[in-house]
């Protein structure tokens, strides 16, 4: 048995997914993870996290990946079926850069990243790896009125806004400045066209929806909940 912790979660596809492939999967909608893990079915062989708990849940680990470790942030937990070790690692990086890589070409040398949660560190983190400089934009420092989106290669909507059910809503950037040479990367999946998405292929961007980092980072999830151990 699989599942994944968020609150709320009535945006998330999550469950259909893995559903649709046979396994048995529940929705943990909690607020906080204390309460999540006094509520821990003992089957739960691993569990996926998403807002607000991809920090939240580190300190409850046992252990994690390198990665995950690098990142500061934790998306999926693998359960010990005789210990109940808890292993935390991240496959946002997969499935981000799964999505980018074969569009992202060899000029692109710099990246915006709105938001500073979970996902951004991930975002961050992969972007460092292949040689991409980050700039971290949010809202608790004001950087959305000094952000001057024409400065960069990629942008990449990092927060929930534009998430169901709260659709007509993006971050507030001029979106009359990106360039037509801009990747406009939205992490938000449902819908699959969100509000930032369209502002963005308004000005000619190429834009990419988080439906494909969705779909690869569960991929990625289930190999590691499947691997022996």
């Amino acid at each position: 048995m699989y599942g994944l912790l968020g609150f709320p979660l009535g945006h998330s596809f999550s469950k259909g997914w893995f559903e649709g492939r046979g396994y048995k999967y529940t929705n943990f909608e909690y607020p906080t993870v204390e309460e999540f893990l006094a509520k821990l079915p003992a089957e739960v062989r691993g569990f996926s996290v998403t807002i607000p708990h991809k920090q939240n849940i580190i300190p409850y680990l046992d252990s994690m990946s390198d990665a995950a470790c690098q990142i500061g942030a934790v998306n999926c937990v693998v359960v010990d079926p005789l210990t109940g070790v808890k292993t935390g690692d991240n496959t946002d990086v997969v499935g981000f850069w799964g999505a980018l890589e074969p569009l992202i070409g060899e000029g692109a040398k710099k990246a915006a990243i709105l938001g500073s949660g979970g996902a951004s560190k991930a975002v961050e983190w992969i972007m460092l790896q292949n040689g991409i400089e980050c700039t971290v934009v949010s809202r608790t420092d004001n950087g959305y009125s000094s952000f001057e989106p024409q400065n960069y290669d990629v942008i990449v909507n990092a927060t929930p806004l534009g998430m169901f059910p709260k659709v007509d809503a993006a971050p507030p950037i001029d979106y009359s400045k990106i360039s037509r040479n801009t990747i406009c990367y939205d992490l938000v999946y449902n819908p699959s066209d969100t509000r930032f998405l369209k502002l963005c292929r308004r000005q000619g961007a190429t834009v990419i929806g988080g439906i494909k980092m969705l779909h690869l980072q569960a991929e990625a999830a289930l190999r590691l909940f499947e691997a022996p151990r």
